[in-house]
């Protein structure tokens, strides 16, 4: 076994930042399985007698081996004080491109420059998505690369042995497996996400490896779900048994001294394996219901602190630098409404909020800006206040009064059918000369947030108009995609059409545009779930929450929830809410775009997010029936 003050790593330091060699430190001590697999390939190169730099072999795959533990190992096991914060770790590129600084330096036959040329750029390729759940079977991050290095350490030609590239495979696989159970019984051990492990429990048929997965791996980790399921016996007699068909497949092509040396090794990573017996005693602990009680508690805890705050200020677009703003200009319709669909559809009464909210309306409409005409109404604002007359008993005599705004949507619609996004033509308050303009007239999510508007609310359009306009959405969606996005993001977007296609219907809607609505969303459907990381999440919390909300929408399909239940459960602050994160652009200083988020929106996100789970983990329909009824 090799140790941190073994020769070869004695060149490191000139080489590589203080804080790169405490991270490889991290790594493991001198048991590490990436360590021992890094100075075997080290002796197999030294024997075929090739003139290379002492050390510099095993230091090359051993930073390829870091590579990989960087683009998926898991997070400490809890949060550390500000002083006891290690250096942050480097990013698994720095990695790749440090081991190609130590493979020039070693120098060497061309079969080993060229197996490490090239297994450096499979994994480049390859950490990008490193986060993923679940990885293909010849990814290189399953066995970090060695199919390539394998052979060339045993002296092989050309692209390799194929014999020799098995071996290469196996052994990278034993090694990772070896990482994963370590990490698994060691809570203080950084390592790749125990992605062969749950492959295993898989097979075995176990349920909930997602959620248990994400619990492990959020900002506080939970260990305890994951070793249940490793724990149990069927699960624990698979993996001691995939331990022994790797280690025959990475020595069956060899001979020789090759073979001995190897075969310590494997010895030495099998032993390692074979400690999972230790979690044996895990899957004796009782289960609980964690998942439905940690959604009861998100959910109420959001819904509390959106319904404490009587007009969520918080959540306001506030504007007071100046040019336009001279005064200060408050935007709260869109932000308010979003929150206050939130709390509905969680089962708050939301009446008399909803009603003083659209008392904001002008006589062309809604502003963005409450008492500012020089941005023009915008067919954005008034599908929402569509959303939440929807919401209200008086919906009619609302819609009513609402008809001036409607009949001026109407008449911008342009030949294609687009809806824009900026009614600035024939108003009864015009915007005035010298007003900044404004962002692209342009936008799919725009034009779906308003037909999800009219639809929601029952409202009566002139033949051909809401037609016109879905066709437009979904013919400039599927050949632009975010191109087509002047405002939101491609989560928003996917929600909108989702939320759309739940009520589409009752809008009379053309029978084939329906049709092809569904077809959409049900294909992306069908994708989401192979997008998703292993920490359950998408990205960022209102990206996860958008797409939990559009599967919990799904039409009729099976869906896992947990894994982001627990992802939005863990990033969760204290006081109910959730980071900011900016939702769409809008006017910034002196003209330039801004993007603007809340900790209160993206509570909304999450919250309805939660509750519409909620509604179809009951049964309910989530178009119809709220979580709280």
């Amino acid at each position: 076994m090799i140790h941190p003050g073994a020769p070869w790593s004695k060149g490191l330091p000139r080489l590589i930042a203080p804080r790169a060699e405490a991270a490889l430190v991290a790594l493991g001590g001198p048991d590490d399985p990436a360590r021992a697999t890094a100075t075997t390939l080290e002796t197999l190169y030294a024997a075929q007698g090739a003139a290379v730099e002492a050390g510099s072999t095993a230091c090359a795959v051993l930073l390829l081996f870091a590579a990989v533990h960087a683009a998926c190992r898991l997070p400490p096991p809890a949060y550390a004080l500000p002083e006891d914060q290690p250096e942050p770790s480097l990013s698994p590129i720095e990695w790749l491109l440090l081991a190609a600084r130590e493979r020039d330096r070693g120098g060497g036959p061309a079969g080993l420059r060229t197996a490490l040329d090239r297994t450096i750029e499979a994994l480049g390729d390859a950490v990008q998505g490193g986060g993923a759940s679940t990885l293909p079977a010849a990814s290189p991050l399953l066995d970090f690369g060695l199919s390539a290095i394998m052979p060339a350490a045993l002296g092989a030609s050309g692209e390799g042995d194929e014999a020799l590239a098995s071996a290469g495979r196996a052994l990278g696989q034993l090694a990772r497996l070896a990482c994963e159970v370590r990490a698994l019984l060691d809570p203080n051990t950084r390592a790749p996400l125990p992605q062969i492990l749950a492959a295993i429990a898989a097979e075995a048929g176990v349920t909930g490896i997602g959620a248990a997965l994400a619990r492990w791996v959020c900002p506080s980790p939970d260990r305890l779900p994951w070793l249940r399921i490793v724990g149990s016996a069927e699960v624990v007699t698979r993996v001691v048994s995939e331990a022994d068909r790797l280690a025959e497949d990475a020595t069956r092509a060899l001979e020789g001294e090759a073979k001995r040396v190897v075969d310590e090794l494997v010895a030495s990573l099998a032993r390692v394996v074979r400690r999972v017996n230790g979690a044996r005693f895990f899957a004796f602990v009782p289960k609980s219901e964690l998942e439905v009680d940690e959604l009861e508690r998100t959910a109420r805890l959001a819904c509390r602190t959106l319904a404490a705050d009587p007009e969520l200020r918080e959540s306001w677009d506030l504007q007071r630098w100046g040019g336009f703003a001279d005064v200060p200009r408050v935007g709260r319709l869109f932000p308010v409404g979003l929150c206050l669909l939130a709390l509905h559809e969680a089962g708050e009464d939301v009446t008399a909020r909803a009603r003083a909210l659209l008392e904001v309306r002008r006589v062309d409409g809604f502003r963005y800006f409450d008492d500012y005409t020089g941005i023009p109404p915008d067919s954005d604002d008034l599908g929402l206040a569509l959303q939440l007359v929807a919401r209200l008993p008086e919906r009619t005599t609302l819609a009513a009064e609402l008809a001036p705004a409607l009949g001026l949507l109407c008449a911008h619609q342009a030949e294609d059918g687009m809806l824009p996004v900026w009614l600035d033509k024939g108003l009864l308050e015009p915007v005035p000369e010298g007003a900044p303009a404004w962002l692209g007239p342009r936008c799919v999510a725009v034009t779906l947030n308003a037909l999800l508007g009219l639809a929601e609310a029952g409202i009566g359009l002139p033949e051909g108009v809401f037609d016109r306009a879905l066709a437009w959405c979904l013919r400039t969606w599927s050949a632009e995609k975010e191109a087509s996005l002047a405002y939101y993001g491609a989560p928003y977007t996917w929600l909108m059409f989702a939320r759309l296609a739940c009520v589409v219907e009752k809008a009379g809607a053309a029978p084939d545009l329906v049709a092809t609505l569904f077809e959409l969303v049900d294909a992306q459907e069908r994708v989401l779930p192979t997008l998703q990381a292993a920490d359950g999440g998408f990205g960022s919390v209102v990206s996860t929450a958008c797409h939990l909300e559009f599967l919990a929408r799904g039409r009729g399909r099976t869906f896992d929830p947990w894994p982001m239940v627990h992802y939005l459960a863990a990033r969760q602050e204290p006081d109910g809410l959730w980071p900011r994160e900016p939702l769409y652009r809008c006017p910034g200083k002196d003209g330039v775009p801004a993007a603007h988020g809340a900790r209160t929106v993206s509570a909304a996100f999450c919250l309805r997010a939660l509750a519409v789970t909620r509604a179809r983990l009951m049964g309910l329909d989530p178009s119809r029936a709220r979580a709280g009824a």
